[in-house]
Parts: structure tokens; sequence; C-alpha cells
């Protein structure tokens, strides 16, 4: 097994950063993925209702 000693992640961001990114790229496609599924399902059953979240 080989062992990196390195706090670099793809060579150029910190480590903790590069694992937040991850993090939010996964989240991001999670997200899309759902309102993608949520979409298709509700024109499927011709029920398509808009929610709009405001502040």
């Amino acid at each position: 097994m080989v062992l990196i000693r390195s706090r670099k992640f793809l060579g150029c961001l910190a480590l903790s950063m590069g694992v937040w990114m991850l993090a939010l790229v996964s989240l991001m496609l999670g997200v899309a993925g759902s309102v993608i599924g949520w979409l298709e399902i509700a024109l499927v059953l011709g029920e398509f209702v808009l929610i709009v979240i405001t502040m």
C-alpha cells in the first residue's frame, strides 16, 4: 500500500476545501435529480403544480 503524505487535493486545493467542494457538487446533483424526478412524475400524473419558495 502506498502512503501519500500530501495535504493537497488534486495538487492545488487544500484537502478540506476539496472535500467541501465534492460534498457541494454531490448535493447539487442530488437536488437536480430530485427536481427532475418530481417534474417527470407530476407531468405523467397530470398534476403539475409549481411550488415557489419566497423569502
